[in-house]
């Protein structure tokens, strides 16, 4: 064994780094984050994603949870870290086009409403106000959160990082899990490329990667991979 970890957590982007740093936060501070990667972009799902967060959802555990990162991403301490934000509440605006969308979207505001995320049912005319380049002739309406906004995913991950750190938190970067011992069902080390770590516990947050990490433990992670669409644009006058 060249190290020991009372948790490890495989995996350190967005919910890895976030898992460790509240861990550390509730005085659990021996706990080591590996990752195959470079840190803080460690080349998976968070070093791509566009940091689009839309708070309202149809489940009220999801909506609370959304809320929640919309609440510590924007946090000032965060921010602190590297004298800029790691999240911009620029507000989001979903439009309908259809009555059956429209209804849809006064459920939602529903939703919100009572899950305590601030919103409004906006006409074509006040949508035209906030986004004169929309043909507001083909709206009916749309929802407007003022708290939905971007995050800046690589950021956060290294300003909680650098406070988990800070307490006593340790990471490993360029670290492949190779293998596991484990005595019945309980992982008592974890093989790596840069050694073997003995441990009482494994979280795994490896991402796309969790369900070839749960083979090489004997378990199965049920994650399936999916790629997404977005585009980036040159500067948009009236957007920027």
């Amino acid at each position: 064994m060249i190290a020991s970890a009372q948790i490890v957590i495989i995996g350190a982007g967005i919910v890895g780094t976030s898992a460790a740093y509240h861990l550390a936060l509730r005085a659990c501070t021996d706990v080591l984050v590996v990752d195959q990667g470079p840190l803080p972009a460690t080349g998976g799902s968070s070093s791509h994603a566009p940091g689009l967060v839309f708070q309202t959802n149809a489940s009220q555990p999801m909506t609370h949870l959304a809320a929640s990162s919309v609440e510590q991403l924007g946090s000032d301490e965060l921010a602190g870290e590297l004298d800029e934000p790691c999240y911009y509440p620029v507000g989001g605006i979903e439009v309908a086009t259809t009555a059956g969308r429209w209804d849809d979207l006064h459920r939602k505001h529903g939703l919100a409403t009572a899950w305590g995320v601030a919103a409004e049912l906006l006409g074509p005319a006040q949508i035209g106000a906030r986004i004169p380049q929309l043909d507001t002739d083909r709206i009916l309406g749309g929802l407007h959160v003022p708290t939905d906004g971007i995050a800046k995913p690589v950021r956060a991950v290294e300003a909680m990082a650098r406070r988990a750190r800070r307490l006593g938190v340790r990471f490993w970067g360029h670290t492949e899990v190779t293998g596991f011992d484990r005595t019945g069902g309980k992982i008592d080390a974890v093989h790596t490329t840069g050694g073997t770590i003995a441990t009482g516990g494994v979280l795994c947050c490896a991402g796309i990667w969790g369900p070839r990490v749960g083979r090489l433990a004997g378990v199965s992670i049920p994650v399936q991979p999916l790629a997404h669409q977005y585009v980036v644009t040159t500067p948009v006058p009236g957007l920027d």
